[in-house]
């Protein structure tokens, strides 16, 4: 077996998809140019690339691994939950000595800006072993560059954030400059989203908790939006209805689409479309202190609502039509699998918008408009004109490319949304058809570019009755026993106490490790013995089901503790202050116990 066919045959295993395109690729005519190889002085292969008439060697041409070594030594690698970012592949010497070096937990995203030099790796050198390790994420531009942004999202949050090593392949930031560039921005805007992240769990953490616990009472008369698949005709499309300041220009042809489509309107659009008598099919909200406001219209209330397991309960409970859940949280996923149920795991994406988005892709639509998504400023205004103008700082503006050409404002919030729909339609390789109608804002790239007009005329053809179908549609849990509800949070309400047990006894411990555990020189034999004990501790307390729900509520107090629980500076009295922060940690997870017991309460109560 040729080493290009052995290297496939681990791409396929491990990569299918680039395992796909690289035949596709092939199929296509494809030719590896400007790469080769040549023999350092001690017979190591080293790795030549040629640009603009200049051979430039990625190697050393005397001793390729002991430069790979010597290179490893500006980087520090003593932190907890490390990730590190990788740019620049090459024939992978120095990414081996990097996998040698750290250790076996540490995950390492390593990007190719050179689809050349990828493949002539993989027809010219064995890095089957690469391909296989799981810690690696490969990401190769030209092949699935797409992958990226879920990489990074998926492995670096706000608790990591500073955990990241950033290291490059000699040569490789002056070879691939414009690639480099993309690089760091991408990872800049990810950095951002962790920050946003953290500070939405400050801000509502704690109420997000409480509201799902006061929407739970009434989980039994709920639906959730994946009880939507397979009952909606592929040629129905769905209209997100946002409220950017481009909505006024076209909301009057929601009459024509009514009937013919799946009307989703967000909860700031809501007030514009009833004052001018155009009914949705659905509103949907997302945050826990959601304005009441949105709703002043009483006939809002007899539109079916689409909320968050964590939305503002005062409009779940002013709503007399069908509420359908998502973004549904771990607590709420191990009630569902315990009743029986299918859960369908959903990314709101920050903003109602996206959540609605995220709704349709759940409900299985193959076609989703969008109307009002801006995204943008015009003049001074960021929502339509039946909304305040927002002030705006000019220094916190960003230049975009606007959907009508040229360039168009935004502010961060706003560009993170954009690049979350850019990003999550991308990932959806072309199996939902995103149409932009707004006529204005930003342009979102991945979507096709029409008028509302256009897009009615094309996509809104065929009658469909959504509220006959809704009415039709039995709640997610009808004809279940409500026994197996209760019992289930009973068994909550023991899990609490469970966990507050066990915080307690891991503060404890941290105390005692603090006070008889350490001497001069770091822990003592009794204290290696505590530090096993409190991680162990720890552990358990990851696989209570309420682990997730108490982490978030107590964030607040915890945040910055576990922030640098993960950070080791390296000094030495940093293990005692490492310590004392655990405990402050295990203080904050008692702390939550103590708050939401007497609401897990009130809960059961309800539902007895």
């Amino acid at each position: 077996m040729s080493l290009f066919d052995k290297n496939m045959a681990a791409l396929e295993i491990s990569y299918p998809k680039v395992y796909e395109k690289i035949n596709e690729l092939l199929a296509d005519g494809y030719e590896c140019t400007g790469v080769s190889t040549e023999a350092a002085k001690n017979g190591e292969p080293v790795l030549i690339y040629e640009k603009d008439g200049k051979s430039y060697r990625l190697n050393s041409r005397y001793n390729p691994k002991a430069e790979a070594k010597k290179w490893l030594e500006q980087f520090k690698f003593d932190n907890l939950a490390m990730v590190i970012q990788l740019f620049g592949i090459g024939n992978a010497t120095f990414l081996r000595e990097l996998v040698d070096t750290i250790n076996t937990e540490t995950g390492i995203i390593a990007y190719e800006p050179s689809l050349d030099i990828f493949m002539h790796v993989i027809a010219n050198y064995d890095i089957t072993d690469i391909i296989e390790n799981k810690r690696i994420q490969l990401i190769i531009d030209g092949l699935n560059e797409t992958y990226f942004i879920v990489a990074l999202s998926g492995n670096v949050e706000w608790l990591n954030l500073y955990c990241q090593v950033y290291c490059k392949h000699p040569h490789f930031e002056q070879l691939f400059e414009e690639q480099h560039e993309t690089y760091m921005h991408i990872i800049r805007d990810n950095n951002d989203q962790a920050v946003m992240n953290r500070n939405t769990i400050l801000k509502l953490g704690p109420l997000s908790i409480e509201n799902e616990l006061v929407l739970l009472k009434d989980l039994m008369k709920t639906n959730n939006v994946c009880d939507f698949i397979g009952k909606i005709p592929e040629d129905i499309p769905a209209i997100i209805v946002s409220a950017g300041p481009s909505l006024d220009k076209n909301y009057e042809l929601l009459r024509e689409a009514k009937g013919k489509s799946i009307i989703i309107c967000v909860d700031r659009a809501l007030n514009k479309l009833l004052s001018n008598g155009i009914i949705p099919d659905f509103t949907i909200t997302l945050d826990a202190r959601a304005l009441l406001s949105n709703y002043k219209n009483d006939r809002s209330n007899d539109i079916p609502l689409m909320i968050d397991i964590s939305g503002n309960p005062t409009i779940y409970e002013m709503n007399r039509s069908r509420k359908f859940l998502y973004n549904n949280d771990g607590f709420l996923k191990a009630i569902y699998k315990q009743l029986g149920k299918d859960y369908y795991n959903l990314t709101a994406g920050g903003c109602v918008a996206t959540a609605a988005f995220s709704a349709c892709v759940t409900m299985e639509m193959k076609t989703i408009i969008f109307i009002g998504q801006d995204l943008a400023f015009e003049g001074n205004k960021t929502h339509t004109d039946s909304e305040e103008s927002e002030e705006f700082n000019a220094a916190s503006l960003i230049e975009v490319d606007g959907v009508n050409g040229g360039k168009v404002m935004t502010r961060y919030d706003m560009y993170s949304y954009l690049q979350w729909f850019e990003s999550a339609i991308t990932n959806m390789g072309g199996a939902v058809r995103c149409i932009d109608a707004t006529e204005g804002g930003a342009l979102i790239r991945g979507t096709e570019v029409m008028t509302f007009r256009e897009a009615i005329d094309e996509c809104c053809q065929k009658e469909f009755d959504c509220t006959q179908l809704i009415h039709d549609m039995p709640y997610s849990f009808e004809g279940m026993d409500i026994e197996n509800f209760k019992e289930y949070m009973q068994f909550c309400s023991k899990q609490l106490k469970e966990f507050k047990t066990k915080a307690g006894e891991g503060a404890k411990k941290a105390k005692t490790l603090i006070h008889q555990g350490m001497d001069h020189r770091g822990p003592n034999q009794k204290g290696v013995k505590l530090i096993k004990d409190i991680g162990k501790i720890y552990e358990t307390l990851e696989e209570n089901v309420l682990y997730e729900m108490l982490d978030i509520y107590a964030a607040k107090d915890s945040l910055e503790e576990l922030n640098d629980v993960y950070i080791m500076r390296g000094q030495e009295d940093s293990e005692k202050e490492v310590y004392e922060k655990t405990i402050k940690v295990y203080e904050a997870f008692v702390k939550a116990c103590d708050t939401l017991e007497p609401k897990f309460k009130t809960l059961c109560d309800a539902l007895n």
